[in-house]
């Protein structure tokens, strides 16, 4: 039997709503609850569902970003709350807006170093810049240039390459086609599938198109209102849908149901 990489059990989270008094702790308004799941090592697992639904807040709380209110993660077997200090390198998020999650003072060359190993020689730091600017099939001119002179497909490469300079095993995309063209969408789903055969990977992607989704994802959860109302391998979630909500996406997207 497959151990898990991520289990997750009842989890909720959410946002403060009130102001918390001295010595009293805040309120909060759930932005996802109750919800379960597990992740096999190396599957492509998709979240899709309305736009408000949940979906980027569970990657958030996934990524250690946005603090559980209650519930159970587990990244191994172990509570991520119980790992070593470098444990959550092992988890890495992408952020939808790629030129917003890169800091414009600094060129790609250092946005990527600052993810890799801290005991590296100045050359070695380079070399892994190279190697991971490679990896996500960018030239290596661009180790000078800041993301205001990158287009938004160079852009969301080098958020990519940032991210595998951890080394994750679990890499978190959330919406990476939403703002790109058609072509673009296309040479990043190739990408994607590349880079999950080459460094045993294990990916989880929030997105809106269902198209895209039936093609890379191994499982696919839909989230409506914070709650995960259907988890299920993609050819059955694809062709017997369980939910109104599943059957309307699917007819939405015109996809046979």
């Amino acid at each position: 039997m497959v151990e898990s990489l991520l289990s997750v059990e009842n989890l909720t989270a959410g946002y403060p709503c009130t102001p918390g008094l001295i010595g009293k702790r805040q309120n909060y308004r759930p932005v996802i609850s109750g919800i379960s799941f597990a992740i096999n090592p190396g599957e492509t697992v998709a979240f899709v569902g309305p736009s408000g639904g949940g979906k980027t807040s569970l990657a958030m709380a996934l990524a250690g970003f946005l603090k559980p209110e209650s519930g159970i993660i587990r990244f191994r077997g172990e509570k991520l709350d119980d790992q070593a200090r470098g444990a959550p390198r092992k988890i890495q998020l992408i952020f939808q807006d790629a030129g917003g999650a890169l800091n414009p003072h600094l060129n790609i060359g250092a946005a990527i170093a600052e993810a890799c190993a801290k005991n590296l020689s100045k050359r070695e730091c380079l070399d892994q810049v190279m190697h991971f600017l490679q990896m996500v099939e960018l030239s290596a001119e661009l180790i000078e240039r800041y993301p205001a002179q990158l287009s938004g497909g160079q852009k969301q490469r080098v958020c990519i390459a940032r991210a595998l300079a951890a080394k994750p095993e679990l890499l978190i995309l959330d919406e990476p086609f939403s703002a790109q063209d058609l072509l673009i969408q296309v040479q990043l789903t190739d990408l994607l599938r590349h880079l999950k055969s080459t460094q045993k990977l294990t990916l989880i992607l929030i997105a809106h198109d269902l198209l895209t989704v039936r093609s890379l994802a191994d499982r696919v959860g839909i989230i409506a209102r914070g709650h995960l109302i259907e988890y299920e391998p993609t050819a059955v979630l694809f062709s017997q849908p369980r939910t109104a909500l599943t059957r309307a996406l699917l007819e939405a997207a015109e996809l046979d149901v």
